[in-house]
């Protein structure tokens, strides 16, 4: 008795034991996942948010990467030196660092800062930053880049026109005026001094294809193209400002669609004119042009602007309300009322004297 005494306890020790190992494993890939994450975090700050403004860093000869994040970290490049450190070595980076003088910019990220860290010489690092405002279109962005000096709005637009964009994928119609409306993704570009219109080009589209990724494949899922999704996300981001109304917006889309509804969306008709107007005329609206959603039903031809991320998600998943009208009841704010009754549609375009 007492032989299988001693066996059974040392069954029992060995069980706990393993019980015991478990449970700190468990809690030891506990602590490196969220350690992970909190790094991750940590390393993807939120530099999108900052406002450009240029920085010139200067990186002595000899400094190791944590030296380098030191001096990152003091010019407000990066929050934290040992987490640039860390990234740096994660990635491989931390031994390409070159010393010498670089201009660099606060919206940077700090894959960004790295890979320009790792040019040799301050003159092939010179460059120009452009941030592309979510809504802009062509030929506003043109007229941005020309604003500064870059090279001429009507150079942009001609690129734009001429610009070989099979190796994207897109499929736009040839016959389509500003065939690249709407796929030149809206964010802050650095290009190298003396760049061409090109230059930003490709920067957007590749930014495009990044963050759309998996935006076909969703559209598809619906019965819709990539195409249909920019255009109804940009006549999103041209007619609402506050994000909650996105996707009530879209619904209103996509339930005039359905119903045939001409959509009879002011902003179509603002691109087409390519001027703002406090208020359009009756001969406005009759306006020639397969943009013109009040004299054609359906989608207009093409995208009216740039879409932002935001508006693009509204255009995949729009509300699963019934509203037909909606109307700006506070122009400062951008607010709506949204409504499916024709009635008090008209009687909120009065209450609120609609311009439009």
């Amino acid at each position: 008795m007492k032989q299988f005494m001693d066996v059974l306890y040392y069954i029992m020790g060995l069980f706990v034991n393993v019980l015991i190992a478990a449970v700190f494993i468990i809690i030891v890939v506990e602590g490196a996942q969220k350690g992970y994450e909190y790094g991750k975090n940590l390393i993807y700050e939120e530099t999108r948010n900052r406002p450009p403004q240029e920085v010139v860093v200067t990186i002595p000869e000899g400094s190791d990467s944590r030296e380098i994040g030191g001096i990152l970290q003091k010019a407000g490049l990066v929050n934290n030196q040992y987490v640039f450190w860390l990234q740096s070595r994660l990635n491989g980076t931390y031994k390409l660092f070159k010393s010498g003088e670089f201009k660099l910019d606060m919206s940077m990220t700090s894959n960004d800062i790295m890979e320009i860290l790792q040019q040799e010489q301050y003159d092939e690092l010179a460059h120009l930053t452009i941030t592309i405002a979510e809504g802009l279109n062509i030929s506003q962005i043109g007229a941005l880049a020309e604003s500064k000096e870059f090279f001429s709005q009507q150079d942009f637009i001609d690129a734009c026109n001429s610009f070989d964009y099979s190796p994207y994928g897109l499929n736009i119609p040839e016959s389509r005026p500003n065939k690249l409306e709407g796929y030149l993704f809206p964010d802050t570009y650095f290009l190298p001094e003396g760049a061409m219109p090109e230059d930003l080009i490709v920067r957007m589209l590749d930014r495009f294809a990044e963050v759309t990724a998996t935006v076909s494949y969703r559209a598809e899922q619906n019965g819709l193209t990539l195409d249909n999704i920019i255009t109804i996300a940009s006549i999103i981001e041209k007619e609402i400002k506050r994000p909650e109304e996105r996707e009530l917006a879209s619904s209103v889309i996509y339930n005039r669609l359905n119903t045939g509804m001409p959509l009879q969306m002011c902003s179509s008709i603002l691109y087409i004119l390519d001027k703002r107007k406090d208020r359009l005329l009756d001969a406005d609206l009759q306006v020639q042009s397969p943009y013109n959603t009040y004299l054609n039903a359906g989608l207009p031809v093409g995208p009216i602007c740039s879409p932002g991320l935001d508006s693009i998600e509204a255009a995949l998943a729009p509300a699963e309300v019934d509203y037909l009208y909606f109307v700006v009841k506070d122009e400062e704010t951008g607010e709506h009322v949204f409504t499916n009754d024709y009635n008090a549609f008209l009687n909120a375009k009065e209450e609120y004297n609609q311009k439009f």
